[in-house]
């Protein structure tokens, strides 16, 4: 299933290697997945290069060793456990599937409203634009090279690549992140991606009734979790 905590792992990367464009790196394995479900950026590809080129490959790296402490954390996985509840208790067929991104989506929002929206926003922006022409040669390295997949399916996923990121860095995407209703609606259609049906209007009001009260525990779960991960990995 598509992970979607991509501004926490931006926090966590910047806080530890301090570079915007490993930042960058750190997002670009959950929305690479959101372009393609296929591609699995892998931790033997070292980093390479200069500049941002290889801040942006120390960025994946990070992310997967987050990924590794972050998801086995009891901070984590208690959240987890109270959104499991959550969503079945919204009486939505085959909500309780979802808790794990639902739970990383609140973590997010935790990070929005903690940030503020237009904050986070424009440091998306400052930091896209350079890193924009080192993503596909990025790409081309964990996905098309070690695959072996045609030129026609690279040219349609850098495509889509260009399509989330510059939505990402200038629209509102973001600011959903932050609300019930903003999350229960980006469930809905990761639910479609998969291959669930969607929610209908009452069932994503449904939803989203059921995570507003995690809204607190996923703000004390953020600060945990940024404290936690950088004193341990000190």
């Amino acid at each position: 299933m598509t992970r979607v905590n991509f501004l926490l792992h931006r926090e966590l990367a910047i806080a530890e290697l301090g570079s915007p464009a490993a930042g960058v790196g750190a997002m670009l394995p959950d929305l690479w997945r959101m372009a393609d479900r296929r591609v699995r950026p892998s931790r033997e590809l070292l980093p390479e290069g200069q500049g941002v080129a290889r801040a942006l490959a120390e960025g994946v790296h990070h992310h997967l060793a987050a990924d590794e402490w972050f998801h086995a954390a009891s901070v984590f996985l208690e959240g987890e456990r109270a959104t499991v509840t959550a969503l079945r208790g919204s009486g939505v067929a085959r909500m309780g599937l979802f808790a794990h991104v639902a739970w990383e989506l609140l973590l997010d929002g935790a990070l929005v409203r903690a940030r503020g929206v237009e904050r986070v926003q424009s440091e998306l922006l400052r930091s896209f634009a350079p890193a924009m022409p080192a993503i596909e040669p990025l790409a081309d390295r964990h996905h098309f090279e070690r695959a072996g997949r045609p030129s026609s399916e690279q040219s349609r996923f850098h495509a889509r690549m260009r399509g989330l990121c510059e939505r990402l860095a200038s629209g509102p995407w973001i600011a959903h992140y932050a609300t019930a209703d903003g999350v229960a609606m980006i469930l809905g259609r990761i639910r479609e991606r998969v291959g669930v049906a969607g929610l209908t209007e009452g069932e994503q009001a449904l939803v989203a009734a059921s995570i507003a009260p995690l809204h607190e525990a996923a703000d004390g779960a953020f600060q945990q979790i940024t404290e936690k991960y950088i004193s341990t990995n000190a």
